[in-house]
């Protein structure tokens, strides 16, 4: 079973990815998620507490995002009904899902085209620059799904 719920890591990664790969950093940045009210005091502590991290001096570095804050990013809530990003986020956060439980399911038969649709998401990161797509797997069900794992540590 695949859960793709709100996680303080993920939100704090992206931000670190986001600084990265932006020379101006964080500043006139606007990060929108889908209206959730359930999550959305989660989400926004978590913004607050990466701007924190710039006020409190030099951080761990990493490979793939920089964490040393610069700027603040803005974040707001809308339907995803009224917005289109959101809604092609919605699909391809689907498709993963979707690829991402079929290949952990050895029973389930991977269907060839979702397959194809998955790594051509996959092709368009380069984490050295902090771009593409954001995965929260396991590094073992990273392997069953056939994704390069790529160890910072």
């Amino acid at each position: 079973m695949v859960w793709m719920l709100p996680n303080l890591t993920s939100l704090a990664h992206i931000y670190g990815r986001i600084n990265l790969s932006r020379a101006g950093g964080l500043e006139g940045v606007s990060l929108v998620h889908d209206e959730q009210l359930q999550y959305g005091r989660v989400l926004a502590d978590t913004k607050a507490a990466m701007d924190d991290l710039a006020r409190q001096g030099p951080v761990m570095h990493l490979p793939f995002a920089d964490y040393d804050v610069s700027g603040a990013a803005a974040l707001c809530f809308t339907a995803s009904t009224n917005d289109l990003c959101l809604q092609a986020s919605d699909l391809l956060a689907g498709c993963a899902m979707r690829f991402a439980r079929d290949a952990a399911d050895k029973r389930r038969r991977l269907d060839p085209s979702l397959r194809e649709a998955f790594f051509a998401l996959l092709r368009l990161t380069d984490a050295s620059r902090g771009h593409g797509v954001n995965l929260v797997f396991t590094y073992a069900a990273l392997g069953r799904m056939g994704i390069p794992v790529h160890r910072a540590f």
